[in-house]
């Protein structure tokens, strides 16, 4: 069944004035592009060995960086194409500018950089079918969530990054009507946007967790109620969103709660579907989820890294890149009918902790810290070198309570939840919301190091 109907009187027509020709039929192109794609939407076990050895072979053939590399070599299984080598962080950073680009400058028509925040960039090299293929798979999960009664706000960095031309382009194919917000503040501070949904009734927000979370407290600020809103669909980007920080998302605004996964290095990586579960994109990526120690696969449901091989990328192949992603892949086959595996993305293997029945990761804590009144929904936590869990919180403005006593209520909670001592302050939330609020990506805004009252 074609994902989209492809009659003309799918268009949308402003006043009197209806789509050109040209323009109506480039849009009919790229239905028809889609519903075949569709066709291929699972890749066969019988043929991975073979797309597999075929992106080695490419690889090798015009990556600079993978060319005289004898270590990386076609295989006959799965199990031998385990024991391949790893493209790490640090090789993609070494690489920069130019040394993973596999195809002459002049095929490039999109460019990106990673943002940085770990230290060296990295580069992103995208030809048109690299494009055209991402798009149209972010196209068969977006389709089954959106109409084109929908109307859509990007709110997503566009500097230097794929994803909000990304998504723009996917909105003009599924025929979407897109306000591409971006996150200068300046330009488009928030309350800009706040009045920009009553105005237009916009439906759904493409945004980061803690921007959805921040415009929710602003909205109730200037007056609107962000439940009773026009915004009945949040898509989360840029950074993991744990369930506890999702269902808080979707009380917040009385609305659904999705997660779309991507990176610089291979645009999207995993998609939403209607049972706002998280699908790997598997028609472009050979994924595989490892032990961080081992370098082994982990059984589904356990905690592993993911790992991913592009399948068919012209511009920046790449075979068995750490993404340094912690994931869990689930059991059960999606009810949504997308055969792709689901997951629940983590987020940085750097973000584990230790307690006595074994690794945890930082979004757990969620569950606990959300669950706790008088508290910003904000936090920040960070491993010291001795291994002890340190948390920051911040009061909300009306909470009075003693910041100490605050503290221990935390402590206490932690140490009932994972029997582990925690240090923990608590500080006002003027300083952070004054972060959060001037930061183009608001998810980074909360400091890797907690803060402490003094500062």
């Amino acid at each position: 069944m074609a994902l989209v109907n492809n009659s003309e009187t799918s268009c949308k027509t402003l006043g009197n004035h209806s789509h050109s020709n040209a323009a109506y039929g480039q849009y009919t192109q790229h239905l028809q592009l889609l519903n075949s794609y569709q066709s291929n939407f699972s890749i066969s076990d019988d043929s991975i060995i073979t797309q597999l050895n075929d992106a080695i072979r490419y690889a090798k053939s015009y990556s600079p960086f993978y060319i005289d590399k004898a270590s990386w070599h076609e295989v006959d299984t799965i199990e031998a194409f385990q024991h391949l080598p790893f493209t790490s962080k640090e090789d993609v950073k070494s690489c920069y500018p130019f040394n993973l680009l596999a195809v002459d400058f002049s095929n490039i028509i999109r460019y990106g950089e990673s943002t940085g925040t770990s230290g060296q960039y990295s580069s992103g090299f995208v030809t048109k079918n690299d494009w055209l293929s991402n798009n149209l798979e972010v196209c068969l999960s977006w389709g089954k969530i959106l109409s084109n009664q929908d109307i859509l706000a990007v709110a997503v960095p566009y500097e230097l990054t794929y994803v909000g031309a990304d998504i723009d382009r996917v909105a003009e194919i599924l025929n979407i009507t897109v306000v591409s917000i971006g996150t200068n503040n300046i330009l488009c501070p928030w309350t800009r946007l706040v009045n920009l949904i009553k105005t237009y009734s916009i439906t759904t927000l493409f945004c980061s967790p803690t921007r959805a979370i921040r415009l929710a407290q602003l909205a109730t600020e200037a007056g609107l109620d962000p439940k009773s809103s026009t915004v009945n669909k949040i898509i989360c980007v840029g950074e993991p969103s744990s369930s506890a920080k999702q269902k808080f998302i979707a009380e917040s605004w009385n609305a659904k709660v999705y997660n779309h996964y991507g990176m610089t290095e291979a645009l999207a990586v995993a998609t939403p579907c209607e049972k706002q579960k998280l699908h790997l994109c598997s028609n472009r990526l050979f994924s595989e989820t490892l032990s961080p120690k081992t370098g082994n696969p982990v059984p589904l449901g356990e905690m592993g890294e993911l790992v991913f091989t592009t399948l068919n990328t012209e511009a920046m192949p790449l075979i068995r890149y750490k993404t340094g992603d912690l994931i869990r892949l689930d059991h059960e086959p999606c009810s949504c009918g997308n055969p792709h595996p689901t997951f629940t993305h983590l987020g940085r293997e750097d973000d584990i902790f230790e307690a006595p029945d074994g690794l945890h990761h930082f979004s757990e804590l969620d569950t606990v810290l959300f669950s706790i009144q008088g508290l910003e929904p904000y936090f920040s936590y960070t491993v010291t070198d001795n291994q002890t869990l340190s948390i920051s919180a911040f009061h909300t403005q009306t909470n009075t309570e003693d910041k100490s006593l605050t503290a221990e209520r935390i402590r206490t909670e932690i140490r009932k939840t994972f029997d582990i001592e925690a240090n923990v302050s608590v500080s006002n939330n003027n300083e952070m919301l004054e972060i959060i609020d001037n930061c183009s990506k608001p998810g980074t805004a909360i400091p890797s190091s907690p803060l402490m009252s003094q500062q």
